[in-house]
């Protein structure tokens, strides 16, 4: 039995190490494809495989251009591996990110949760929830963030005083 638990014990940890390898290179998003090898379905894809195995060098994220809108909500969280030298780019080529929140537990549209050192370039960003809408949540320590060519919207405050194209705090939402 000692020999089977070891066997199993090296199986499983060759397929954690498997499930989780870090990024890094250039990778794409594209909602015509499913996700796997470089290619990421969504943005939340994306979030959920930076925020469990993280990079290991400088990612580039192209979305691939007319694939969206993408309506979702990624949350990016610490991402191990990120450095001044392995940073996160993501060229949105245009497309939209859109949501509708419904809760004020998760009233953000992008959610930068800690994230550090991520670049977006020309995307849109738009909250449509009609009571919360966080467009752009950078929170808990997000530092050295830049934003290029991007745009950030939601509804006039009209009846709800939780609209804000960008906020900041130091707590997630």
């Amino acid at each position: 039995t000692y020999k089977s638990i070891k066997t199993f014990i090296v199986l499983l940890s060759l397929v954690a190490f498997q499930m989780g390898a870090q990024i890094s290179g250039t990778v794409t998003i594209n909602s015509a494809a499913a996700t796997g090898g470089t290619n990421y379905q969504s943005f939340t894809a994306l979030a959920t495989a930076l925020n469990t195995s993280g990079i290991n060098g400088p990612l580039t994220v192209n979305v691939v251009a007319a694939s969206g809108p993408y309506v979702e909500q990624p949350s990016f969280n610490v991402i191990t591996g990120v450095s001044a030298t392995n940073t996160i780019t993501i060229n949105g080529n245009g497309n939209t990110l859109t949501f509708g929140a419904t809760s004020s537990a998760a009233p953000w549209t992008l959610n930068l949760n800690g994230a550090d050192r991520m670049t977006f370039n020309n995307l849109n960003v738009v909250g449509t929830g009609a009571t919360y809408a966080y467009v752009c949540l950078l929170s808990a320590g997000a530092d050295y963030n830049t934003f290029s060519a991007c745009t950030f919207s939601c509804p006039l405050n009209g009846t709800s005083t939780s609209h804000y194209p960008v906020i900041f705090s130091g707590i997630n939402s």
